[in-house]
């Protein structure tokens, strides 16, 4: 098979599409005949060894992939040889063959689109987790989403607003704010806003409920201010490369919640809870209620490229790969 191998943590310029043994499934798994992977910031950041999980050298970068099951491992039920699925994994997505864990596959409709449901898969997925599960979002309240123009912002923006609530979305370029706008927030700040709480404050007459964060950094503390009492603050990644410092004090003063969001653990640990929220998510794709945007797609050949495109920040959309070419 060929896939994408990195004999080095670097640039992505530093690593190549090599031909590699075609790989079997152990139990509990499957191989998936690969169409289309989703590049993300997070396939940077840990090709470049600077994630909080380092894959042993060498390894093949890529999370989030879909295509049709070709090979099924021992006690694999529900599934067969056909299948159109999408899925995810720590690595190994960007090759012609990937080896899934069941707990991490979505079955699809052969009607839907691989590049659609690959793109929307686990930005959604984790999205639609940390508002219900780990949020508890009710019908009224107010959601500030950070990195709203990002895949899981987007996500959780569209989805907040499909369960009824108010979304404020924050963003870094007007691209991205009209964007954000079009799809259904009340209103759309830029996230380097030097007077970022008060407008948060002007567009929802007061304070907000519910923080989505997947960012990080500086901007954590100043929407954790933003909460009202008893708010909560969803902790889902740090796309600003910085890990947020945050002064407990607050959360006693607000009796506010600071509130992790780890989607791939959730998928390991509670399958069947994830496996009907997955079920929601396709009954919204089956109605057409959900879009992704797509800004680029690329052959296997051009994933240096690709890669530098989804940690750049500057486009709205995500980026795919084709590995049938």
């Amino acid at each position: 098979m060929k896939a994408v191998l990195a004999r080095c943590f670097g640039a992505p310029d530093e690593f190549a599409v090599e031909t590699l043994p075609d790989l079997q499934p152990s139990a509990g798994e499957v191989r998936i005949r690969a169409r289309v992977a989703a590049v993300s910031f997070v396939d940077s950041l840990t090709a470049a060894g600077r994630y909080q999980v380092r894959p042993t050298l060498p390894f093949v970068p890529g999370s989030e992939v879909g295509g049709v099951i070709d090979q099924i491992g021992a006690g694999v039920r529900g599934l067969r040889i056909g299948d159109h699925v999408v899925g995810s994994i720590q690595f190994g997505a960007f090759a012609e063959l990937v080896i899934v864990p069941v707990h991490h596959l979505m079955r699809i409709d052969p009607a839907m689109e691989f590049d659609q449901t690959v793109a929307a898969y686990i930005p959604q997925l984790t999205a639609l987790y940390a508002l219900t599960d780990r949020g508890k979002l009710r019908r009224g309240q107010t959601v500030l989403v950070l990195g709203a123009g990002g895949a899981i912002g987007f996500a959780a923006l569209q989805i907040a607003t499909l369960m009824g609530a108010r979304v404020i979305a924050a963003a870094s370029s007007p691209e991205k704010r009209e964007a954000a706008l079009a799809a259904g927030a009340i209103a759309a700040i830029d996230s380097r806003s030097t007077d970022f709480r008060s407008e948060v404050a002007t567009a929802c007459g007061g304070k907000v409920d519910m923080v989505v964060d997947p960012v990080g950094g500086a901007l954590t503390e100043t929407a954790f201010r933003c909460l009202n009492w008893r708010g909560r603050l969803l902790v889902i990644g740090f796309a600003s490369g910085k890990i947020a410092q945050l002064p407990v004090n607050l959360a006693l003063l607000k009796g506010a919640a600071l509130i992790g969001v780890n989607v791939g653990q959730y998928l390991d640990r509670q399958p069947r809870a994830a496996a009907a929220l997955r079920k929601q998510l396709h009954r919204w794709w089956e109605q057409g209620e959900l879009a992704t945007p797509i800004r680029c797609r690329e052959p296997l050949s051009r994933f240096a490229p690709a890669m530098v495109a989804a940690a750049d920040g500057m486009g709205h959309g995500r980026v795919l790969l084709d590995l049938t070419n």
